[in-house]
């Protein structure tokens, strides 16, 4: 039986060298970006405001699906399951 599982199991491929360049590249151009646009534009206050912004959806999300709830349960009131 352990044959079988190793058998069916993926076995691990390293990345070759290129691959491994060009993510290490990304990220690390993305962090100078990064560092660089927080030292010319201080994003604080904008931060602030989009992470505002999302609890508010989320709130809104959570409104939405308890009004769903109701009305479902509204328009089963009546009815009797077999």
């Amino acid at each position: 039986m352990a044959a079988d599982i190793s058998d069916a199991a993926f076995g691990y491929e390293e990345p070759t060298i290129t691959t491994l360049l060009n993510q290490t590249g990304f990220l690390l151009i993305l962090n100078i970006i990064n560092v660089c646009l927080d030292k010319l534009l201080y994003c604080g206050l904008v931060e602030t405001v989009i992470q505002q912004l999302g609890y508010i959806g989320l709130i809104m999300l959570v409104y939405e699906g308890n009004l769903n709830c109701m009305n479902y349960s509204k328009t089963n009131i009546g009815r009797v399951q077999r």
